[in-house]
């Protein structure tokens, strides 16, 4: 009877450690590659006369800050300078914006620049700032 509460106890002790570790390192790891930068490219890649410029039409990318915030970035036009792929200029901008209170920010400009890793917007030429309250 000892022996088998024993085995018991052992087995019930190595699934608490096992969620434990599970909660604290795996399932955070889980989440970062779920949210990790998911960039969708619609439509089709249009050919430019230097190689070293890749144009876009139709772009939207999508991402997550803050955990668990989405971002939307779309664009009519995207130019990738194969030197830095990370920056995107983009031409008719719009990034709408998730908040925590659940308001919806919607930004919108004739240029603009987007970085893929840090996700960092910058507006140039005409900008509009939109706030969608949600219904209570």
């Amino acid at each position: 009877m000892k022996r088998s509460r024993k085995i018991v106890q052992l087995s019930l002790i190595s699934i608490g450690l096992f969620l434990i570790l599970a909660t604290y390192f795996l399932y955070p790891k889980i989440i970062e590659n779920k949210f990790i930068k998911e960039e969708t490219i619609k439509d089709k890649i249009v050919k430019t006369e230097d190689d070293n410029i890749n144009m876009f039409e139709n772009v939207e990318y999508k991402g997550v800050y803050n955990i668990d915030r989405p971002i939307v970035v779309t664009a009519e036009k995207a130019l990738v300078i194969t030197e830095k792929p990370e920056i995107i200029f983009l031409t008719n901008m719009r990034v709408t914006l998730l908040l925590d209170d659940e308001k919806i920010i919607i930004i919108t400009s004739d240029k603009g620049s987007y970085n893929k890793i840090t996700y960092d917007c910058f507006r140039k030429k005409t900008s509009k700032l939109r706030v969608r309250r949600p219904w209570r």
